[in-house]
């Protein structure tokens, strides 16, 4: 199992993996509480997991439900630090907006900015 402490109050599962000749034994479920348990004794109270939709079901026989936010698990794409051309435009015409954004960027993100 592959366990992500987002912060102090919540954790997120990533993986957790069975073999296929072991599933079908209640293994999944033996080791999905085990983590949910050790996490729950380090104080954090808001557990959550990426499911495949076809894992759904095994999930939810879990006590594990919909996110309630109806959030969807999204992945960040090569050429993130690039700003669209419909944000950027604007950003090059208006020097006040610009200078207040660069204000509100950490250094890292400043840097990739400006280097566009």
């Amino acid at each position: 199992a592959e366990l992500c402490l987002c912060s102090v109050q919540a954790a997120t599962i990533h993986d957790l993996v069975i073999h296929p000749d072991l599933q079908g034994y209640g293994l999944g479920a033996v080791l999905l509480t085990r983590v949910v348990n050790q996490i729950a004794g380090q104080g954090v109270f808001d557990v959550g997991l990426a499911a495949p939709s076809n894992l759904q079901s095994f999930f939810r026989s879990c006590s594990f439900e919909l996110d309630r936010e109806e959030s969807v698990p999204m992945a960040l794409q090569p050429g993130w630090n690039k700003l669209p051309e419909e944000i950027n435009a604007p950003l090059q015409q208006n020097p006040a907006l610009r200078k207040l954004l660069l204000t509100a960027m950490d250094d890292k993100q400043r840097q990739l900015s400006t280097a566009q």
